[in-house]
């Protein structure tokens, strides 16, 4: 479910994920003791190309991957596109290099049977372990070398769900959510051991005669390990291996048997000797962006040298799109200058397509990516601060990354203290981009005295919708109005959602901060702090009490709620929103006291840092970052493009009828009148979101004081009119 909006920093300060390394440092230094650098830790990439075996309307999904020696094994099952009807299941074999050796149909040789998980046993031999409606679990070893079942050994019965499986030296060991269960090679069981905590299905693995696991507690993650000899378990922490809470939390995320990636790259735990080896480094790898939904790639860790990119479709039913990478000992780009982009948490769908593109065109540097997070951490919103003075003391003595990336940085105070270039010679230049081409919030509400110091490439929409026939056609929701309509309402309405008032409060400043700055110093009238709070506390909860109990949704449907807080994505989730009350939907923002927040929220800001080593070159990386084959891709991904053409080009897909799956009923497609009142929407917004911390905790700490410590008003406009302006004073210094 989506936050309020009015929590967003909240939201992002409560993100904090420190990632292993970025291992971009190729001399084989680090600053974490425990992790062993590879020496090469790049992979070529190449697409499978499977063509399908049970004809041009069926689709497949990758089950589950495994390698042996000389061998790789998929597990497929198929679809009807159409129908969704599965059709059966086939095993997919190849050699390491990706080439397709063989195929057999799981269907035709054990019919009915749902399959689980694959793995080779100790004579490279692959064995799929399955299940069937009349004869429970079952292991199938397959020769592909002879088309055929060699083995169909049934299992003894397990009272649980199994998740995997791997070869031990005289039988399986199988994993449920609960046990690790032990069977001999005839699939009697002879040994079960409850894990302590809980698997979700990460995978097994053996480690120096040890079956482990990764489970999960109320402490995070450890490794349950079973000893094969004596049958008796342990927990390991990454504590008892001093690996520390940036190591459990690594663990928490991805972990695939004995592998764990994050954004930066694979690695490989060894829990004996407590070494964590580097597989891979992404910033090495040039991987094709997959066309799909951004939270819908999965990695399957094969061993040390292959890996397996799977990314499941989202809007069409298609084949899951398939990537093999495979290392070499030699990287190709070694030589290659690079200019970096900093940023925390940096890696997301959108900038891994368009560094893809610039490092594998013509150009003379690599992109490479800097995870703050393990140069910069911070522990909570406090820390923010100093946090960034040490970035901005780090780009004053020249360590600065050539780019800078995400929305904690006020890119327009850097921009005055010569820090980030101005970009706005971009637009305009007949050799670069046409300033028609581009939205009004990129050209327009970026520009700060007159320069572009930030640039984003796609955005959403938020604040609150609501009926127009009620509330008026004018946008600019000011207090006064939300005072206004209020005295009129009938007495079973209500006029928000639940909020809290301090974040009501301190939005109608943070987000309209330009209307309180004069001559450069930040102003307020006492009226109009006075007249902010009673709004935040008519209309907000304290933050000692628990949200009132309201479903937004139903209000709104029924006329009950006035307005409703809005996230439009795209044009399709303007008109759902528009679907799902009793009249046509109007956009008005957050209010404030000259007017309302109608907030352009970007998916990433990137700016280009005065000390980049080559600034032309960043221009073009930036250019490519605006071209339409990444806003086509910012577009299929759920966001609205920043491009004229590709903004009108999602709007008219949104207005064209989609053939429903078979069975289903499909959405009805947008209406003229609907996409017209969409574009007035995005042409209304004023103000593009970003992550002002100083600012944020100034205005909390004055409204709290305010309605928790009953501090008079004229005393908090003071404070907050002192702080603010001391603030931004240091800012600009």
């Amino acid at each position: 479910m989506k936050k309020r909006l009015i929590n967003i920093f909240i939201l992002i300060l409560a993100m904090v994920f420190v990632p292993l390394s970025s291992c971009s440092d190729r001399s084989g230094n680090t600053t974490k003791e425990w992790l062993k650098q590879r020496d090469c830790a790049y992979f070529e990439t190449k697409p499978l190309e499977i063509p399908s075996s049970m004809g041009e309307a069926a689709v497949f999904t990758l089950l589950d991957a495994s390698a042996g020696d000389d061998a790789i094994a998929l597990l497929l099952t198929y679809s009807d596109r159409d129908s969704y009807e599965t059709l059966g299941n086939e095993v997919v074999f190849m050699d390491p290099e990706g080439v397709l050796t063989g195929r057999f149909s799981l269907e035709d040789s054990a019919p009915g049977i749902s399959v689980i998980a694959a793995s080779y046993d100790s004579s490279d031999r692959l064995v799929v372990l399955g299940k069937s409606m009349e004869s429970g679990y079952r292991l199938l070893t397959i020769s592909s070398a002879n088309d055929r079942i060699e083995a169909d050994i049934s299992v003894s019965a397990i009272p649980a769900y199994l998740t995997d499986m791997i070869p031990t030296e005289n039988g399986w060991a199988l994993l449920g959510y609960n046990s690790i269960y032990i069977i001999d090679e005839q699939g009697q069981l002879i040994h079960e051991e409850p894990l302590v905590g809980e698997s979700m299905g990460g995978g097994l693995f053996l480690e120096n005669g040890c079956v482990q696991s990764v489970v999960y507690n109320n402490d995070g993650a450890s490794i349950f390990s079973l000893d094969l000899k004596s049958m008796t378990s342990k927990v390991i922490s990454p504590s008892d291996m001093k690996w520390g809470k940036e190591v459990n939390l690594l663990m928490m995320h991805s972990f695939y048997g004995a592998y764990a990636y994050d954004g930066n790259g694979v690695f490989k735990f060894n829990f004996t000797d407590g070494v964590i080896s580097e597989i891979a480094d992404w910033n090495r790898i040039d991987i094709h962006p997959s066309p799909s939904a951004k939270y819908l790639n999965e990695l399957s860790i094969l061993n040390d040298n292959i890996i397996l990119r799977s990314a499941k479709p989202m809007t069409s039913r298609e084949n899951d799109e398939l990537v093999i990478l495979i290392h070499r000992d030699k990287d190709p780009n070694a030589d290659k200058k690079v200019l970096t982009i900093g940023g925390y948490a940096p890696r997301n769908d959108l900038i891994e397509h368009a560094v893809y593109l610039y490092n594998t065109g013509d150009n003379d540097y690599r992109i490479e990516l800097t995870d703050y997070w393990d140069l910069y951490p911070y522990v909570d919103a406090t820390d923010i601060s100093r946090a960034n003075a040490s970035i901005i003391a780090d780009m004053s003595s020249g360590k600065s990354d050539d780019m800078f990336i995400g929305l904690e940085f006020d890119y327009d105070l850097w921009g005055d203290s010569g820090m980030v270039m101005d970009m706005s010679g971009l637009f305009g230049n007949e050799s670069m981009l046409d300033y028609n081409d581009f939205l009004p919030c990129i050209t327009e509400l970026t520009k700060h005295n007159g320069k572009i110091y930030k640039i984003f490439p796609s955005f959403t929409i938020m604040g609150y919708a609501g009926y127009s026939e009620v509330i008026g056609a004018d946008n600019r929701l000011t207090i006064d109005r939300v005072f206004d309509i209020s005295a009129i309402i009938e007495p079973d309405q209500i006029m928000f959602p639940p909020a809290s008032r301090t974040n009501l409060a301190l939005g109608a400043i943070l987000y309209r901060l330009d209307d309180f700055i004069v001559n450069g110093k930040f102003s307020i009238s006492e009226e109009d702090l006075l007249k902010i709070a009673e709004y935040a506390d008519a209309y907000g909860f304290a933050d000692d009490e628990a949200p009132p109990s309201v479903d937004s949704n139903l209000y709104y449907v029924t006329g009950r709620l006035l307005f409703q807080e809005a996230y439009i994505d795209s044009p399709e989730a303007f008109r759902n929103l528009e679907l799902s009350g009793t009249s046509s939907v109007h956009f008005y923002g957050y209010p404030s006291v000259l007017d309302s927040a109608r907030m352009c929220s970007p998916s990433f800001v990137i700016a280009i840092s005065s000390g980049a080593e080559n600034p032309e070159a960043c221009l073009d990386f930036i250019q490519i970052l605006l071209s339409d084959e990444v806003q086509e891709y910012a577009m299929d991904s759920g966001r609205i493009p920043v491009s004229v053409n590709l903004f009108e080009k999602q709007i008219s897909r949104a207005m064209t009828e989609k053939k429903a799956p078979s069975g289903q009923s499909g959405s009805s497609p947008m209406t003229a009148d609907c996409a017209d009142r969409y574009r007035e929407c995005v042409d209304s917004i004023n103000y593009v979101q970003y992550l002002s911390i100083d600012l944020w905790l100034i205005l909390r700490d004055e409204f709290e004081s305010y309605y928790s410590e009953n501090k008079d008003i004229s005393s908090v406009r003071d404070t907050m009119i002192n702080r603010i302006n001391l603030y931004l004073e240091e800012k600009k210094s």
